[in-house]
């Protein structure tokens, strides 16, 4: 019999130079991803000023969504790079909180933003910061594998992500549904790929 593993938690970053074709400084694609992470393509909760989740900073502080475009402006205007996070945990029970403790364990120096959302198969948090270095391989590895063993540590110690609580979901999942495999994990695009082109670089190695 096969033992039952935890998925890994999904980690992958995006790059990308806030300046327009023609060089000049711009803050469009940081924003666009910030509105997009806020509220999805949901005009009337946009229109409602509803977000989709609580944005939450380095000191666990929550902010507005207002207060977030306003970082996000002033960071992209005196910065060289955007940077987009996407944080994944197959079992889907940390909070947002949780995640930024994963970023703080995990070595996570730059000064960040962060917003989880429950609303996909898979509980994930989107991260933006910002800096005037591009994040070369091994400083991606190394910040990826800080971070992904602080989301596991996480996991394994939650109530309704512990190694016992996986496999009696399962169990249960086995026996109301046996004909259906777990698929891949289904990713929610990011803003940065879904909405601008040719300056955003992937760096999930």
């Amino acid at each position: 019999m096969k033992r039952n593993r935890q998925a890994l938690p999904f980690i992958n970053v995006r790059m990308q130079e806030n300046r327009t074709p023609s060089g000049r400084r711009t803050s469009a694609p940081a924003r666009r991803a910030a509105l997009y992470y806020s509220y999805g393509r949901d005009r009337e909760a946009e229109l409602a000023e509803q977000p989709r989740g609580q944005w939450l900073g380095p000191d666990g502080r929550a902010h507005t969504h207002a207060e977030v475009m306003a970082w996000v402006q002033a960071k992209a205007m005196s910065h060289r790079y955007t940077f987009q996070g996407l944080l994944s945990t197959a079992a889907g029970a940390l909070t947002a909180a949780e995640f930024g403790r994963a970023l703080q364990r995990g070595g996570q120096s730059d000064e960040w933003r962060l917003i989880a959302h429950d609303d996909t198969r898979y509980r994930h948090a989107h991260v933006l910061w910002f800096g005037d270095k591009r994040l070369d391989k091994k400083a991606f590895l190394s910040w990826q594998k800080g971070v992904r063993a602080e989301l596991v540590r996480l996991e394994q110690q939650h109530p309704l992500t512990s190694p016992s609580a996986l496999r009696a979901q399962a169990e249960q999942s086995a026996v109301a549904s046996p004909a259906n495999p777990a698929a891949g994990q289904e990713m929610e695009l990011d803003a940065g790929q879904a909405r601008t082109k040719g300056q955003a670089v992937d760096l999930g190695w």
